[in-house]
C-alpha cells in the first residue's frame, strides 16, 4: 500500500481536493436555496436586528435607525447632514425622499442624539433618541452660525487655520465625527453654519505652523448670527530638545516622545540611537513631555520651557498608579515644622537653633523643580546671612546615584534628601502628606526661627516678599512679648 501511494501520491492528493470541492459547492447550493435554515433571515420587523450569511461584521449587527428629515412646511429636505451623538463618525446625507438610514448604537456607540444639519440655509435641529426601532421624525428650524477671525498676536490673519466646533451632551463633549468645516480664508475669517440651538458649544482653533487656543462659548439658546472676537494662536516657531534615560542612567534609544500643554500643537518623535530627541514647531510657554516605551512597560515625564536643549526624562517601569489622598492634607501655616528626621534631613538643634528654614519638596524629573533647587543654591550664601537654612526634600522614586551626580553637576550646596517609595505607602502615610504638599510640585515652606510655618506653597518669585512678611511677624511677636499686663489698676 505504501508503494502504491509513492507511485501514484499526487493523483490520490488531486482527487481528493476534487471530491471537497464538489461536496462544498452542493451544500452551498443546497444552504442559498432555502433547504436547509442557515441562519434566521425573518423580515416580520424591518426594525428588528438581523443576522443573514453575508451580514456577520459588527456594523451590520445592529439596530438601524432611520427616519425622514422635513422642513418647518413638512416638506421632505434632500442633502441634510445627520449624524448620531455624542460617538458619531461619518454624517450621513437625506436622499430625495428626506430619508436616512444609520446603524445604530452598540457597546462602542453611544447615542443618545441625532443631528440633522443643513448648512445650505442655516436650519438644524438636535433629538432624543427614545425607542430605536421606530423610525424618527425630524423637523429643522433656525439654527445658529458662529463667524470670526484668527489672527496671530500681531493682528495679522491666519490663512488655513482648522476650526471645529465640539458640544457637551449629557456629560459627554463631543465633537461632530467626521464633519469636514471649511478653513478660515485669506483674511482668517471662518463662519460655523447650522449649529442646533439649545446647546453648550466650544470651538477648538489650529493652524500649520502655529499653536492652538480653546474658547468656551457656553448655551447657544437662540438661532441667527454670532460674532465672536479674534482668536489669536501663537507661532509655533520654537523647539525643545533633550535626552531619555533609564534608571541607571544610560539612554534609551527608540522611545516615544510627546509634546503638549495649554496652547501647544500635538507633536510626537522617537529618540535616535543616542536616546536623544528633538521636537520642532513649538510654542512659547510651558511644554509637556511624555515618555514610553511601545509595550508600555516604562514612561516618565517632564515639563520643560521652549528653546531649553538639555531636557533630561527619566525613565522608570510602571507599577500601576499612586492613590490620591481621599481628602487634600491640611496647612501648615501658623503651626510647628513637623520634625525633619521623618523627610531623612539629619540636622542637629544646634544646626537649626533661632534660624528660618526653607523647606523645597521637588522632583529631579520635573524642569521647574530642578529650577527652583539651582536658584536655591546660587541664593543659598545670601539666605545663610539672614538666618535661614535650605533643605530640599527629593520626592520621586529615583536611582539615588543618579541624584547624587546631579546635585553634584548642579552645585547643589544644601541639604537634600530622598523620600522613600511612595507608591508603597497609603495615601496618609505619605511624608508629603503630613508636610500639607498638595498636589503639585516644587513646594515652598517657610518659618520663622522658632521654626513655626508662616508661608507655604508659594512661587520662588515670592520668596523675598515672604521672609519680609516672616520677618515683620517675628517683630509683631516680640512687641506683645514685652507689653505690660494689665493688672487691673489704671
Amino acid at each position: 500500500m505504501v508503494t502504491l501511494f509513492r507511485k501514484n501520491g499526487y493523483r490520490w492528493l488531486i482527487l481528493a481536493f476534487v471530491v471537497i470541492a464538489i461536496l462544498g459547492s452542493v451544500v452551498f447550493t443546497v444552504v442559498k436555496v432555502g433547504l436547509i435554515p442557515f441562519c434566521n433571515t425573518s423580515t416580520s420587523n424591518k426594525h428588528s436586528k438581523t443576522l443573514t450569511a453575508a451580514s456577520s461584521g459588527p456594523e451590520d449587527d445592529r439596530v438601524k435607525i432611520d427616519g425622514v428629515v422635513r422642513d418647518q412646511m413638512g416638506k421632505p429636505v434632500v442633502g441634510v447632514l445627520v449624524l448620531p451623538m455624542p460617538h458619531g463618525g461619518h454624517p450621513i446625507k437625506t436622499d430625495a425622499a428626506g430619508k436616512f438610514e444609520i446603524p445604530g448604537p452598540s457597546e462602542k456607540r453611544l447615542i443618545l442624539r441625532l443631528f440633522a444639519r443643513d448648512p445650505n440655509r442655516n436650519l438644524a435641529t438636535a433629538i432624543e433618541l427614545g425607542d430605536h426601532s421606530k423610525p424618527v421624525d425630524i423637523i429643522l428650524t433656525p439654527g445658529v452660525t458662529l463667524t470670526g477671525s484668527v489672527t496671530d498676536p500681531q493682528g495679522k490673519p491666519i490663512y488655513g487655520a482648522n476650526v471645529h466646533p465640539s458640544v457637551r451632551i449629557s456629560h459627554y463633549g463631543a465633537r461632530f465625527g467626521y464633519t469636514a468645516w471649511p478653513p478660515t480664508d485669506s483674511d482668517g475669517r471662518y463662519e460655523i453654519k447650522a449649529l442646533p440651538t439649545g446647546y453648550e458649544y466650544n470651538i477648538d482653533i489650529g493652524a500649520k505652523s502655529y499653536g492652538t487656543n480653546y474658547v468656551r462659548l457656553g448655551l447657544l439658546d437662540s438661532p441667527g448670527r454670532k460674532h465672536l472676537e479674534p482668536i489669536v494662536l501663537q507661532p509655533a516657531n520654537l523647539s525643545v530638545s533633550g535626552i531619555v534615560l533609564d534608571d541607571n542612567d544610560r539612554p534609551m534609544p527608540g522611545i516615544n516622545v510627546q509634546a503638549s500643554g495649554q496652547g501647544q500643537p500635538l507633536r510626537k518623535v522617537k529618540t535616535n540611537s543616542e536616546g536623544r530627541f528633538k521636537i520642532d514647531r513649538i510654542c512659547k510657554g510651558r511644554v509637556s513631555l511624555m515618555a514610553w516605551t511601545s509595550d508600555h512597560l516604562w514612561g516618565g515625564s517632564d515639563e520643560a520651557k521652549p528653546g531649553n536643549d538639555n531636557v533630561e526624562i527619566c525613565m522608570r517601569k510602571h507599577r500601576g498608579c499612586m492613590i490620591p489622598p481621599e481628602n487634600p492634607p491640611s496647612p501648615l501655616i501658623g503651626k510647628e515644622l513637623p520634625d525633619l528626621d521623618g523627610l531623612n534631613i539629619h540636622l542637629t538643634e544646634k544646626d537649626i537653633h533661632g534660624k528660618s528654614i526653607l523647606v523645597c519638596f521637588w522632583k529631579m524629573s520635573h524642569d521647574e523643580s530642578r529650577d527652583y533647587m539651582r536658584q536655591l543654591a546660587i541664593r543659598s550664601g545670601e539666605l545663610a546671612k539672614k538666618d535661614i537654612i535650605i533643605v530640599g526634600v527629593q520626592i520621586w522614586i529615583r536611582n539615588e546615584n543618579q541624584l547624587r551626580r546631579w546635585l553634584a553637576r548642579n552645585k547643589i550646596n544644601f541639604s537634600v534628601s530622598m523620600l522613600p517609595d511612595l507608591w508603597e505607602q497609603e495615601p496618609e502615610q505619605r511624608a508629603t502628606y503630613r508636610w500639607g504638599v498638595q498636589n503639585r510640585v516644587p513646594w515652598l515652606i517657610l518659618t520663622d526661627n522658632q521654626h513655626v510655618v508662616r508661608a507655604e506653597g508659594f512661587a520662588l518669585e515670592a520668596l523675598d516678599e515672604k521672609i519680609q512678611e516672616t520677618s515683620s511677624a517675628k517683630i509683631r511677636h516680640y512687641k506683645n512679648a514685652f507689653v505690660p499686663k494689665n493688672n487691673g489698676t489704671d
